[in-house]
């Protein structure tokens, strides 16, 4: 009897036609165990490590206003091109007023040699200005000539 039971079994378990089978030379039995077994190791990795939270965003740069005159601290900017230094310097985010942009020069003296020629770099943005710093620069703005010539 138990080999017709044996035999009923095979013929429920037979692959139909075009199915692909796959002969490991282990029982049923011994392949069912494994895949607990695998199961139960899958568990206990899972419970025995615990997710990580993902890491909190960066603060959000700081702006002139909120950074007392004397750090020192800068932050960088990509010159597109076409910009100008009165360009940036009016920008909300940078000091929204164009004609701080003698601060912006003289941040990049070594990056920039002539204020109305500016190169596609990245230039350091004071965010620690004075307010005499800021009137000295619209100062100078004001009485700025511009180089038109494109000649050398």
């Amino acid at each position: 009897m138990a080999a017709a039971q044996a035999a009923e079994a095979a013929e429920t378990a037979a692959p139909a036609e075009g199915d692909f089978v796959l002969d490991t030379g282990l029982s049923e039995e011994t392949i069912q165990e494994a895949a607990a077994d695998e199961s139960a190791a899958q568990v206990a990795v899972t419970e025995a490590v615990p997710a990580e939270a993902p890491p909190p965003p960066p603060p959000p740069p700081a702006t002139a206003d909120e950074i007392p005159s004397g750090t020192g601290e800068t932050r960088s900017y990509s010159v597109h091109r076409y910009e100008t230094l009165s360009d940036i310097a009016a920008r909300a985010d940078v000091y929204g007023e164009a004609d701080l942009w003698p601060i912006l020069f003289d941040a990049n003296r070594d990056l920039i040699r002539d204020p109305d020629r500016l190169p596609r770099v990245t230039i350091r943005i004071p965010l620690d200005v004075s307010d005499a710093d800021k009137a000295s620069a619209r100062e100078r703005a004001r009485s700025h000539t511009f180089n038109l010539w494109d000649g050398e």
